[in-house]
């Protein structure tokens, strides 16, 4: 019976295709929001903001939902899903498992609670599968059967204090070192790539980013504090977007999305493309919500729903 709900539910993981988010940018056009003014910047770090406006969800025909698809049964703590189906859950015993988009068991790690409490788990890469553990600095890379590839502690790279982590675009990975205020990326041996400035000299306040997104040759950091700070991949400042409470943060085609209250948030930098979707459920209700192309994953009370944008 296990099997065949978890079969339902990676049926609709693995059809993630086909919806264009064409349908936001003409609806957020029509809503006649404000162009927000947008300052860039170079590398040397002076720094640029972008203050965007608010608009509403839009009237009239047209206007892009979220239909429910799917919702089945699921015994999880947390989940994932990558850009080709596979569905990683964090199971009530500690358990990380991966499930392919056909419903069969590709592999199981046993070790998830070994140090520690998991903190963040990044799927980008099907291939690389990367697991940060806060308390200890600790970051595993897992293989696409979930086998170990490497184990770094992030002291050894004299970074004592971070917030959080993300796959780089060459196979690096990005981590926000909290104590020195710098992005930074670090190899896979545990060496520094790359060192940003200073960020209290960049912008004279204290940012500290929960989420790390690196699309579209652009490294976002979401402090839901204070905003969304872009960066190019040398570690450059390039724009403050003034989006504050945002979670969930995600990039596609240049269009960055998230949860903003109770809404799904859309929004294509220097554009008047933006949009405020009410979601058709209670976000405080919800374990884990994830954004994917064409919809979003809720996990809520033992259940795990589907819904597709329209």
């Amino acid at each position: 019976m296990r099997r065949i709900l978890l079969y339902i539910v990676l049926v609709f993981v693995g059809t993630l295709a086909g919806v264009s988010f064409g349908s936001f940018r003409a609806s957020a056009q029509a809503s006649g929001s404000s162009s927000p003014g947008t300052t860039g910047s170079s590398s040397s770090g002076s720094s640029g903001s972008s203050s965007p406006g608010t608009t509403g969800q839009p009237p009239g025909a047209g206007v892009p939902s979220l239909k429910l698809i799917r919702e089945i049964p699921l015994a999880a703590t947390d989940f994932s899903v990558d850009n080709l189906g596979n569905l990683y859950v964090i199971t009530p015993d500690n358990q990380l498992k991966k499930f392919s988009s056909s419903g069969d068991s590709v592999g199981a790690f046993n070790e998830v609670r070994r140090f520690g409490t998991l903190s963040e788990i990044d799927v980008s890469n099907p291939l690389k599968v990367l697991l940060f553990y806060k308390d200890f600095m600790t970051v595993l890379a897992l293989d696409n059967q979930l086998g170990r590839i490497f184990k770094i502690d992030l002291r050894q790279a004299q970074i004592i204090q971070a917030s959080t982590i993300a796959l780089s675009y060459d196979n690096n990975f990005w981590v926000y070192d909290e104590q020195n205020a710098q992005l930074k990326k670090i190899g896979d041996q545990g060496q520094s790539v790359m060192t940003s400035n200073d960020f209290r000299q960049l912008f004279g306040e204290a940012v500290m980013p929960t989420e790390i997104v690196d699309q579209d040759g652009m490294v976002y950091l979401n402090d839901p504090d204070n905003g969304i700070y872009m960066f190019d991949y040398y570690g450059g400042f390039k724009v403050k977007l003034s989006f504050k409470g945002v979670s969930g943060l995600r990039v596609f085609n240049k269009n960055i999305f998230g949860i903003l209250g109770n809404e799904l948030f859309s929004y294509r930098p220097g554009t008047l493309q933006e949009l405020h979707l009410k979601l058709p459920f209670s976000v405080k209700d919800a374990d884990r919500i994830q954004i994917v192309f064409n919809g979003l994953y809720v996990l809520s009370g033992g259940k795990l729903s589907y819904y597709e944008l329209k």
